[in-house]
């Protein structure tokens, strides 16, 4: 991997495309399309040969750049096609997506994710939670609405940095806005913190 360059990258994904295409051509070939949920995502974002402009950061950063990642769903009469949702979903969701096309009912699941089929349910302010930790460096994020909030703590130093951006108008988090919107940095720290104490008491 190492000696890999943008070309290789480059004819990676073109052969990517034309293998997927030759699926979906086989999917609607065979008649099966209406009942395929076709689903395209990653679980970060891309290394060095990956372009993030115009998000920041990219692989192993919790930065938009390292999170934000295609998600394309296909199925004809449920999916419309060409629409573009601008709400902000997670890995979790996959997993309720894809019982909820298999005709499970996802409510008596108790997952945490929730379907993308479903288009009444309103996820824009949910609160979403990441944390990170590679050698000595842990990262935490958390994203509400509009507002994101990133803990970026270098061990053996205790006090950690914490930004506050509002991703929708500044994407690439050039802008941190933690001093001016303090009062909603600190509800969304003591929301992360609430969230971590459920799951990890530990901690």
């Amino acid at each position: 991997m190492g000696d890999a360059d943008r070309d290789d990258y480059v004819g990676m994904v073109e052969a990517m495309d034309a293998g997927i295409g030759r699926v979906l051509h086989t999917v609607d070939r065979l008649g099966l399309a209406e009942d395929t949920l076709v689903l395209f995502t990653y679980d970060h974002n891309g290394r060095h040969l990956v372009r993030n402009a115009p998000f920041s950061g990219g692989f192993a950063t919790l930065n938009e750049g390292g999170l934000r990642v295609p998600l394309i769903m296909r199925r004809p009469g449920e999916v419309s096609e060409g629409a573009i949702v601008d709400d902000p979903s997670v890995a979790m969701d996959v997993t309720a997506t894809i019982l909820d096309a298999a005709g499970v009912d996802v409510e008596s699941t108790l997952l945490d994710g929730s379907s993308l089929l479903e288009e009444t349910i309103d996820r824009r302010q949910r609160p979403l939670f990441w944390r990170a930790t590679y050698g000595e460096h842990e990262l935490k994020a958390v994203r509400q609405g509009r507002w994101k909030l990133l803990v970026d703590r270098l061990f053996p130093f205790a006090a950690p940095t914490v930004y506050l951006y509002d991703v929708e108008a500044n994407p690439g988090e050039s802008v941190d806005l933690y001093h001016r919107h303090k009062a909603t940095a600190l509800e969304m720290l003591a929301t992360y913190d609430a969230w971590e104490a459920e799951f990890d008491p530990e901690r």
